[in-house]
């Protein structure tokens, strides 16, 4: 089979399993098409969703109840502000009750180090302390060794939950002033109101094709006093 006719032949299925999707407004019907009409594979379980592989580039995002469609709708309205730059492409949405979403496929981040080298390259410089303190003096921590590694971007990003002398407060003002893309990802999240606190390794990926670093659960609103624009 070439790979244009499979190509065709997988596309018209997911489009047929869409339209069954639509004709549907119970979650529990929903679940049926997808589990057991189609038997989709499943390759992700989170709090509120499960996730499954609908075709080579496109994922299926499933409420678990319907009191869990809220996290499809805070994405869907998510993506139309972050966009394509930040975000996995949101492509279709059950545009009634939010029980299912379909979303662009990303490469999922399995090593920290490959994440860690990304960020070095988005933020122009590595978050370990002593790469810090060396490039910007004024960091004005000490240094033990070869110091420690903010691992957890969403502290940086949430930097306002900690005291005024911490750490992550003085990283974030010096990230703001020094990393575009840092400066526009952090003011994207707060106008948009989208919860920092999924930001990591786990809930990001790697466009197909092209190797981006974007978002690829987005889905919680941001609390109040935890994020600020630079």
């Amino acid at each position: 089979m070439t790979s244009l006719l499979y190509q065709i032949l997988f596309e018209g299925l997911a489009e047929g399993i869409i339209n069954d999707l639509r004709n549907v407004n119970s979650l529990g019907e929903i679940q049926e098409i997808v589990t057991k009409r189609y038997n989709l594979k499943q390759i992700g379980d989170g709090t509120t969703r499960n996730v499954y592989d609908l075709w080579e580039d496109r994922v299926l995002k499933l409420a678990k109840h319907p009191d869990n469609s809220v996290s499809n709708l805070q994405e869907v309205e998510s993506y139309k502000c972050l966009g394509k730059e930040f975000a996995a492409e949101v492509y279709e949405y059950d545009s009634i009750n939010y029980y299912w979403l379909v979303m662009e496929k990303v490469e999922l981040i399995t090593s920290n180090r490959e994440y860690q080298l990304k960020l070095k390259e988005l933020l122009g410089i590595g978050l370990g302390y002593k790469e810090i303190a060396d490039k910007f003096p004024e960091f004005g921590f000490p240094v033990h060794g070869n110091g420690s590694d903010f691992h957890r971007m969403s502290n940086i990003f949430q930097a306002e939950r900690y005291p005024k002398w911490h750490p992550n407060r003085t990283l974030k003002d010096l990230l703001c002033k020094n990393s575009p893309w840092f400066k526009e990802l952090n003011n994207r999240l707060v106008k948009c109101r989208v919860f920092a606190g999924d930001l990591g390794m786990g809930n990001s990926g790697f466009r197909i094709g092209t190797g981006e670093l974007v978002l690829l659960d987005y889905g919680f609103e941001m609390i109040e006093g935890d994020q600020s624009a630079c």
